[in-house]
C-alpha cells in the first residue's frame, strides 16, 4: 500500500525525526492574540473563554513505594487501574488484567485487543506458569507473501492488512484471569471502560509516535477520525474519547472472549483486514487458542531468572547474555569505562548471533535451549570478547554440543533481524498475597498495520511482519505458526523467594534493556529507579547505539577500538521503557517506571 504523502510542512527532512504539524499552534497562537487585542479595546464588557484542554504531565512521579502491593506500567492511568483492582481486594493478576485492559486504551499505539503477548505468573506458593497469548499466522499466510513480484521481500516501510496475525490479548487475558483471578471480567475490566468512555489526555510521547505513523494512519478512515483532529495528528494536551472501544470492551465483560473471536466483533475484523490486502479469516479467528506453559530459566550471580520461552526470542537470550557478563569481574570492570561497554557490547553481538540461528516457534522448530542458557556455553562465547577491538559481526556459536538429551542436527539458516520498532509495553504487578506478575504485550510496530476496527475502535497489529520475510528460515512465514519475539517478561528469585519483577518494551532492545536492568541492580547496588533510568546500549553487528549520557570521551574511545558509534537522545525510547519491581527484605516493595516513556509505578 503506498501513502498519500503528508503536507509540506509535515515531511520528514533528511531522515531526522519528524516535527509535530505546526498548523494549528499557528492559528491558535493568533486566535489568542486577537482575543487579547479584542479584550483590551472592548472595556472587559465579556469574559473569555476557551475550550477546555487536558494539562499536560511535565514531571512524574516515576517510583513508589509500600509494603502491601505495587503496579508499574507505561502510562499512570493503567496503573491506577491495576491499583484500585489491589485495593478493593483483587490480586496480582487481577490487577494485571486490569492495567493491561486499560493501557489498551490509553496507550493505544503500543498494545490493544488487536494484539498479544506473554505472560508470566508467580503464585504465592512458588508456582510458575508461562502464558503464551502470541499473535498467529493465518491459515492462509505463505511463505512467499511478502516477496514482490520482482523477487525480492518487500520493503521495512511497506504495511498493509498482510501484517495482521490472529490476535491473541482477549483470549489470554481472560484466560489468565479464569484461572488465577479472584474477580469477574465486568469488575476488572470497567477502569478500561471507564477511559474508553471519559476520555484520556495526549502525551508528548503519544503525540510524537501518532506524527511519526501519519502515513500508514491516515490511510483508514477509522484511525483518522480516532488519532487525527482537524486532518492532523493529535497533538500534546488533547482528550481521545473512544466509545466505539467502550462497547467493545463493555461487549467482552459481559459475554467474555466469545464475542472477539465469533460474530460481528469478528466480522468487522476481517474485514478491515481484508479491505487492506490481508488474509485473515472469521475461521482464523474462532480457531485461536493461547497456551500454557513453562517458562525457560538460568541464573546470574546466585540470583534465578526466570523468563519467556520461545516463540519468545527474549528468555533464552537474556539468560544467555547475562551468563556470558557473569564472567566479568565487575568491579575491575568499572562501571560506565570504555572497558564496561565494550563488554556489553561484544557480549550482545555475540548473543544475537545465536539468537538470529536458533529461535523460533516450539511447535515446528527443535531449539538448543539448555545449549543457548548453559554457562559451559557461555564461556565458549565469552572467550572470543576482545576488550580492545570489536569484532565486526560473530558466527552464531555449537549450543547443540551442550543441549542435554538431545540429538545434534543441523538447524534451519539463520536470517538477518530486519525491522525493529520501539513499540510494546510492560507491567509488572505484585500483591500482598506473594502473587507476582510479569508480561509483556504488542500490536507489532507503533500502531501495528495503521487499521482501527471500525464500530469497536482498536488497532490491528503487524506481528506478520516479525517474520522472516524471505522463505526457508527458521523465523519464515507458515500458516499458524507464531512469528520470533523478543518480548522478555521476566521474574528475579534470591533463595527461592521474589527478587525482581521487570521487562521492556523496544523489540530488539529489550532484552539488553533487561539485561542492564538486572545487571545495574545486582552488580551495582542500584535501586529499581536507578536501575531502569541508567544509561544504556545496543548492538548486533556494525552498528553500537548509545544513549547520549554516556560521555563523550567515552564514546572516542571505544570508536578507537574499532566500534562504529550512533548516538540517540538522553533518555531514548528506542532503547525500551522497563517497568519494574523490586523486593526488599523487610517486606518494602519498590516500584520503577522508564522517563524514556510515560511510565509510573504506584503502591499502597
Amino acid at each position: 500500500m503506498r501513502y498519500a504523502r503528508p503536507p509540506r510542512h509535515f515531511v520528514r527532512i533528511h531522515g531526522e525525526k519528524m516535527m509535530l504539524n505546526k498548523f494549528r499552534e499557528k492559528y491558535r497562537l493568533l486566535a489568542v492574540l486577537a482575543l487579547v487585542f479584542a479584550l483590551i479595546f472592548s472595556a472587559g464588557s465579556c469574559a473569555l473563554q476557551l475550550a477546555p484542554q487536558a494539562p499536560v504531565a511535565r514531571h512524574l512521579q516515576r517510583e513508589a513505594k509500600g509494603t502491601q502491593a505495587m503496579v508499574a506500567t507505561a502510562r499512570p492511568e493503567a496503573s491506577e487501574a491495576g491499583l484500585k483492582i489491589l485495593k478493593a481486594g483483587g490480586n496480582a493478576v487481577d490487577a494485571a488484567v486490569a492495567a493491561a485492559f486499560a493501557i489498551g486504551v490509553v496507550e493505544p499505539h503500543a498494545s490493544g485487543l488487536g494484539g498479544g503477548g506473554f505472560m508470566l505468573i508467580r503464585t504465592k506458593n512458588g508456582e510458575v506458569t508461562f502464558l503464551d497469548f502470541r499473535e498467529k499466522a493465518p491459515a492462509a499466510a505463505s511463505p512467499r507473501m511478502f516477496i514482490g513480484a520482482d523477487g525480492k521481500p518487500f520493503p521495512d516501510s511497506f504495511i498493509d492488512g498482510r501484517a495482521t496475525a490472529v490476535p491473541g490479548e482477549v483470549a489470554g487475558l481472560l484466560l489468565a484471569l479464569e484461572k488465577f483471578g479472584s474477580l469477574n471480567r465486568k469488575q476488572v475490566m470497567q477502569p478500561a471502560i471507564d477511559l474508553a468512555k471519559k476520555g484520556y489526555t495526549v502525551t508528548k510521547v503519544m503525540a510524537d509516535i501518532t506524527a511519526d505513523e501519519y502515513g500508514k494512519l491516515q490511510a483508514c478512515p477509522a484511525s483518522r477520525q480516532l488519532f487525527f483532529k482537524d486532518d492532523l495528528p493529535v497533538q500534546p494536551g488533547e482528550v481521545i474519547v473512544n466509545p466505539d472501544l467502550a462497547k467493545a470492551l463493555e461487549l467482552i465483560a459481559d459475554k467474555g472472549a466469545a464475542v472477539f473471536y465469533q460474530g460481528d466483533m469478528a466480522k468487522k475484523l476481517v474485514a478491515a483486514a481484508q479491505n487492506a490486502k490481508g488474509v485473515i479469516t472469521e475461521k482464523d479467528l474462532s480457531q485461536y487458542r493461547p497456551t500454557v506453559g513453562k517458562p525457560v530459566r538460568g541464573t546470574y550471580r546466585g540470583y534465578e531468572i526466570i523468563s519467556a520461552a520461545p516463540p519468545s526470542a527474549g528468555g533464552a537470550p537474556l539468560i544467555e547474555l547475562l551468563n556470558i557478563m557473569e564472567n566479568f569481574d565487575m568491579k575491575k570492570l568499572e562501571y560506565g569505562t570504555a572497558d564496561y561497554w565494550q563488554a556489553w557490547i561484544e557480549a550482545q553481538k555475540l548473543m544475537y548471533a545465536d539468537r538470529l540461528q536458533f529461535i523460533g516457534d516450539p511447535e515446528l522448530v527443535k531449539m538448543p535451549l539448555n545449549g543457548l542458557t548453559s554457562k559451559a556455553f557461555a564461556k565458549t562465547r565469552f572467550a572470543k570478547i576482545n576488550l580492545k577491538k570489536a569484532a565486526p559481526k560473530y558466527k552464531a556459536g555449537e549450543p547443540w554440543k551442550y543441549e542435554k538429551a538431545a540429538a545434534l542436527e543441523i538447524p534451519l539458516a539463520a536470517a538477518a533481524e530486519g525491522y525493529q520498532s520501539p513499540s510494546t509495553t510492560h507491567i509488572s504487578v505484585a500483591d500482598r498475597q506473594g502473587n507476582l506478575v510479569s508480561f509483556t504485550k504488542t500490536l507489532g510496530r507503533f500502531y501495528g498495520c495503521g487499521l482501527v476496527v471500525p464500530g469497536y475502535g482498536f488497532v490491528l497489529n503487524s506481528s506478520m511482519y516479525a517474520f522472516t520475510k524471505t522463505p526457508g528460515k527458521i523465523n519464515s512465514v507458515a500458516p499458524l505458526k507464531r512469528s520470533r519475539s523478543t518480548m522478555a517478561p521476566t521474574i528475579v528469585l534470591k533463595d527461592g523467594k521474589p527478587f525482581a519483577s521487570l521487562g521492556s518494551p523496544g523489540s530488539g532492545r529489550i532484552i539488553p534493556a533487561v539485561a542492564f536492568v538486572i545487571s545495574n541492580i545486582v552488580d551495582q547496588g542500584m535501586d529499581i529507579q536507578q536501575a531502569i533510568d541508567a544509561p544504556r546500549a545496543y548492538s548486533t553487528v556494525g552498528t553500537a547505539h548509545l544513549e547520549g549520557r554516556i560521555p563523550r570521551g567515552v564514546r572516542v574511545e571505544l570508536e578507537g577500538r574499532g566500534q562504529k558509534i550512533r548516538v540517540y537522545k538522553d533518555y531514548d525510547n528506542f532503547f525500551g521503557g522497563a517497568q519494574g519491581i523490586l523486593f526488599y527484605p523487610d517486606g518494602v516493595l519498590h516500584g520503577g517506571a522508564d522517563p524514556r516513556r510515560d511510565g509510573v509505578a504506584l503502591g499502597f
